[in-house]
């Protein structure tokens, strides 16, 4: 009986210590980009980053009296929704990253060789594709506005986990008379942490494209001149970013100056529509992809955002954890395991020898 108690506990001990957490897909790893088609029921946690938004392009003329001086807004972070989904074997896992949203260009007339008007960054691609930057206006122009981010999206057989892109920072709008302040870009804004649940969720959406201030909005006699808004980030079906709005630099005649805005966030969800539950309730935060920062002087055009990123792991059951009982243990390396199993046999010869005796 010692014996047998003897065998069962060891094999007991080396299956607990079998049953580590085992990474099976990360975007970032070449090797692991998935699919991944589950072995056996269980559980994963899910970690969906959404990409960040582009900075927006400065606009600048160093010459001016005063000097002009309108920096581009920094981009908005992308969503990180986190995650445990039940698994079935033979269900299938997939992930779609959201590329980062492009840097706005930017104007500067004091350069020996203009770059032209600032163009608009492109929206980054994705499970729902990041909206592009507005171009600055076509007068005396200014900043181009950063490309939204993409949305970034897992699917675990019929559970699907979206986190939504960033907006796009607005370009700069430096006023040339001097009559007026310059005005910087406004901020993107990050990923939607407020998470949806309907079917929804499903479809991909692209977010809305940055505004540009234009002649025919002007109207006749007033210079178009201003920074171009920030692209919208990516999200899903009625829940994407919208593009910011133009900047306009000031005038004479009037309109008064308008700061070039931010793109907004798109959305993030969670949906299962089968067999696939979720434990408990997604989370989110705006720990997504960074956002890229504005363009900050002469000649600089924004910079890119950070595409997104999903992380799937194989957990132990969170309701044992939850109620107090065995806990998932720490991932070991091979030679640790090695170690183990050889501590453990040892253990269990040198009791059957006791018992022999």
């Amino acid at each position: 009986m010692k014996k047998t108690m003897t065998a069962v506990a060891a094999a007991g001990l080396m299956a607990l210590t079998g049953a580590v957490q085992a990474q099976v897909i990360d975007t970032n790893d070449p090797a692991l980009v998935g699919p991944y088609t589950v072995a056996a029921d269980g559980w994963v946690s899910v970690v969906v980053d959404g990409a960040g938004g582009g900075g927006g392009g400065y606009d600048g003329c160093l010459t001016c009296v005063p000097p002009v001086n309108g920096t581009g807004g920094a981009g908005g972070a992308g969503a990180r929704v986190t995650a445990t989904i039940r698994v079935l074997a033979g269900d299938v896992i997939t992930a779609d990253i959201g590329l980062a949203g492009g840097g706005g260009t930017y104007n500067d007339r004091n350069a020996a060789v203009s770059p032209g008007p600032g163009l608009g960054g492109a929206g980054g691609a994705g499970s729902g594709a990041g909206g592009a930057g507005g171009n600055s206006g076509d007068d005396y122009a200014g900043g181009g506005g950063g490309g939204g981010g993409g949305a970034s999206r897992v699917t675990v057989g019929t559970a699907v986990v979206v986190a939504g892109g960033g907006g796009g920072g607005g370009g700069g709008s430096g006023n040339d008379t001097g009559a007026l302040p310059s005005l910087d870009g406004e901020a993107g804004h990050s990923g939607s942490t407020t998470l949806g649940t309907a079917s929804t969720c499903l479809t991909a959406d692209v977010g809305g494209a940055g505004e540009v201030y234009t002649s025919a909005l002007a109207g006749v006699g007033v210079d178009a001149d201003g920074g171009g808004g920030g692209g919208g980030g990516g999200g899903y079906t009625g829940a994407v970013g919208a593009g910011g709005a133009y900047g306009i630099d000031g005038a004479v005649p009037p309109p008064a100056a308008q700061v070039a805005g931010g793109g907004f966030g798109g959305g993030s969800c969670y949906y299962t529509s089968g067999s696939n539950t979720f434990y408990g309730t997604a989370s989110a935060s705006a720990a997504g992809g960074a956002g890229g920062t504005g363009g900050p002087d002469a000649a600089t055009a924004g910079t890119a955002g950070s595409s997104g990123r999903v992380v799937v792991m194989l957990v132990a059951d969170p309701s044992i954890t939850a109620a107090g009982g065995v806990t998932a243990v720490p991932t070991m390396s091979q030679w640790a395991m090695l170690l183990m199993s050889g501590l453990l046999g040892m253990f269990g010869w040198r009791r059957m020898r006791r018992n022999q005796r």
